[in-house]
């Protein structure tokens, strides 16, 4: 019975550093019975099967067997009932413009056939009577005006005819290639997944399944946009992404959340061991789920006693003819031995009882007690239980009385050399289990661990083969055999190239990515610790692989306006605005574009900040707050004789606000510093205006040394001067590398 298709829609979606998990919903339609087969479709063709996960929204209904198939686009669009009566409507409108079109043919053909009679002649010397006219135009005017309208008419015809055919051969086309009859195009390729609900008592409560699936072609990187209301002093950071995806399905209105994790990564699962107190024990073996049958071949026994190829009888003449058995003709023949000793007599296989001598038995060998089978193998045969005319002696015993006899003298003459030769072909022929068990016995099977591959676990792709082509033996299924086998829209025929369509494909499909825009980076933990940023409201995404801004959130903030100046390096007064991050989240490295006071100012790069941290974002140079830098050195002995030298040094700064408010500037300004082990030079600071501190160097950053700042406020449209006066004293006899002068 084919599934019962479900619609879905995208409710979710949580982006990753690569790659998304995405959430579907389909709700649940009411079932007459209690287990109902059900298929949800449309489903990208890039999804990981490993990853699909089903949970049921309703407390009634339960989901086992989960199954992905592969299924053709028309198909899942419609189960194709709609195309066929759609082609059959194509088909009576194609029907009915031909009549038409006939029709209009034959009215042609009757207008042409109107003829206009000229002026009968008259008596032969007599004028032409007098005719009318006015009949024989009316009657070409009508035809001419008829001629046209049904000219035009069959023009109309024929084009909807030629439309109509191009509809029929693309409906057609469809209905072929959901039924499997055409290989699907790339393109056309889509995933269903196919679930068993069961459903456990009544209720009226309408219900959905929640479907989870990873699809690997989509990525994010962060950015921002940063608004700033300097009158207001309030500042507005909008936090953005740009999103690229082309999974093959559009996001429509969907809860978005981004993170920086990656959902894939290889992590080793401890295993939790008890310690054991005491003397040391072997740890147990491990077992396996379920025993394994002693003799798999007696599982086929039914089905070849009912169903097997007939035994063919033989007739007395084809026993005589036949030969007899090999060891116990290789004795007869042994013209050395006159007596069978014991240790060969048991290499003979007696006839059975019953049986003519010569005759083939058809009788089965008897199965072995399961306690001669080697611990460890599960009492698995080794060899299948082909029919054989009596029962063997245990090869071990068998090859052990061999040696027996060889020792014995028996087998040194030429017949018997010959004899152990025709023996050996026989026990390698015709003992080949018996002969592995006696090898298995003889390394120790029972030390012997079996290693099991980890994906025959998985139990649903197990497949057991008919009884005609290696029966017995589970074999994965591939992923193809997997997907035709549940696809209801793609016929077996094309198993062999479905895999190079899908392959193209999944190739298209992976080339839509496309790098990351520029001064974008890839999210990345912080501190080692992976966040989540949700989107406010629902956002639609393209599968078109390109690169979309996504809004987050807007964080709200107080601003502060600031200015910084280097006055030793460059007299450009820099504005800077910090605001703080209220969210538990970090805001991640990536561009941020900056609007002050409404217009567009620049593009900056925003650092990584931390948690409830601080942002600080450059603006640029401020044209309206003017610094100059003045300096003035004096140099003077003291001591007996001007033995000691005093180079002074005087900084002046003068600060001007040409801004209609109040700025807060920071001067940063930087001394001479002695180095160590260094006692005969020392720097003063004689004279500080107003009053400094010491520069804190950014968190992370080395101390500077010699670094001081001034934090002012300049009035609007007022002047600050700054100075600081620093003495250099040095023996008399020393001068400073590069000149007396430092500034």
């Amino acid at each position: 019975m084919t599934p019962a298709s479900l619609a879905s829609r995208i409710d979710s979606v949580r982006l990753f550093r690569r790659g998304a998990l995405v959430r579907r919903i389909a709700p649940i339609p009411t079932f007459e019975r209690e287990v109902e087969r059900v298929r949800i479709v449309d489903l990208p063709l890039c999804l990981d099967d490993t990853t699909v996960r089903l949970e049921s929204l309703h407390p009634s209904v339960s989901l086992f067997d989960v199954s992905v198939a592969l299924d053709a686009a028309e198909r899942v669009a419609a189960d194709g009932s709609s195309d066929e009566r759609e082609l059959e409507s194509k088909v009576r409108e194609d029907a009915t413009l031909r009549a038409k079109l006939a029709a209009i043919e034959a009215a042609i053909g009757a207008v042409e056939a109107m003829v206009v009679h000229g002026r009968p002649p008259g008596p032969e010397g007599e004028p032409p009577k007098e005719t009318d006219v006015d009949a024989p135009l009316s009657l070409l005017a009508f035809r001419r005006e008829r001629s046209e309208t049904l000219t035009n008419d069959k023009r109309t015809i024929e084009a909807q005819l030629a439309r109509l055919t191009d509809e029929r051969r693309i409906l057609s086309e469809r209905i072929a290639r959901s039924r499997g009859s055409v290989l699907p195009k790339p393109d056309e390729l889509r995933k269903s997944v196919v679930v068993t609900l069961r459903t456990r008592g009544t209720s009226s409560e309408p219900g959905s399944i929640a479907l989870d699936y990873f699809v690997p072609v989509a990525q994010w990187a962060p950015a921002y946009v940063l608004r700033t209301n300097s009158r207001e002093r309030r500042a507005s950071l909008e936090l953005r992404a740009v999103v690229a995806q082309g999974s093959g399905e559009d996001w429509r209105d969907v809860a978005l959340s981004l993170s920086t994790a990656e959902i894939m990564r290889h992590h080793e699962l401890p295993e939790l061991t008890s310690l054991r107190i005491g003397r040391a024990q072997p740890s147990p073996k491990k077992r396996a789920w379920r025993p394994m049958p002693f003799d798999p071949a007696e599982l086929f026994a039914d089905f070849e006693r009912e169903l097997g190829p007939p035994v063919k009888p033989v007739s007395a003449v084809e026993a005589a003819a036949a030969p007899a058995d090999e060891p116990v003709a290789a004795l007869a023949e042994a013209d050395a031995v006159t007596a069978i000793p014991p240790p060969m007599q048991a290499l003979a296989r007696p006839v059975p009882v019953g049986a003519a001598p010569g005759l083939p038995s058809f009788a089965r060998a008897p199965v072995p007690h399961p306690a001669s089978a080697p611990p460890g193998f599960g009492g698995m045969a080794m060899g299948g239980a082909m029919p054989m005319n009596a029962p063997m002696a245990a090869a071990p015993q068998s090859r052990a009385q061999l040696a027996e006899a060889e020792d014995s003298g028996v087998l040194r003459s030429k017949g018997g050399r010959d004899l152990k030769a025709r023996l050996g072909k026989a026990m390698k022929r015709e003992s080949a289990a018996s002969f592995a068990d006696e090898l298995l016995a003889d390394v120790g099977a029972a030390d012997i661990e079996l290693e099991i591959d980890r994906r025959f676990l998985s139990y649903e792709l197990l497949r057991m083969p008919p009884p005609e082509q290696q029966r017995g033996k589970l074999r994965l299924a591939s992923t193809d055999e997997q997907y035709l086998e549940l696809s209801s829209t793609i016929d077996v025929r094309f198993a062999a190239q479905i895999r190079k369509v899908v392959e193209l494909s999944m190739r298209r499909t992976t080339a839509r990515t496309k790098p990351l825009p520029s001064r974008h980076v890839e999210p990345e933990p912080v501190g080692g610790f992976d966040y989540v940023h949700t989107c406010a409201s629902r956002v639609d995404v393209p599968s078109d692989g390109a690169f979309h801004s996504i809004p987050i959130t807007t964080i709200e903030s107080t601003l502060q306006l600031r200015h910084v100046v280097v006055p030793t390096e460059s007299a450009d007064v820099f504005r800077f605005v910090e605001i703080d991050n209220p969210i538990d989240a970090p805001l991640l490295r990536g561009p941020c574009d900056v609007y002050f006071d409404r217009e567009f100012l620049l593009t900056i790069d925003l650092a990584t900040i931390a948690p409830r941290g601080r942002i600080r974002a450059g603006l640029g140079v401020d044209q309206s707050v003017k610094c100059a830098r003045n300096t003035h050195f004096s140099e003077s002995t003291s001591g007996l004789m001007g033995g000691s030298l005093a180079l002074k040094h005087t900084i002046k700064i003068e600060l001007v606000n040409h801004r209609p408010d109040t700025v807060d500037v920071e001067v940063q300004e930087r001394v001479p510093f002695v180095p160590e082990r260094e006692d005969d030079i020392k720097v003063e600071i004689a004279a500080v205006q107003p009053p400094w501190q010491k520069l804190e160097p950014p968190l992370g950053s080395p101390p500077i040394k010699g670094a001081h700042a001034w934090r002012v406020n300049v009035e609007p449209s007022a002047k600050m001067d700054l100075a600081v006066t620093y003495v250099v004293k040095l023996p008399s006899k020393f001068e400073l590398a590069g000149g007396n002068r430092r500034d």
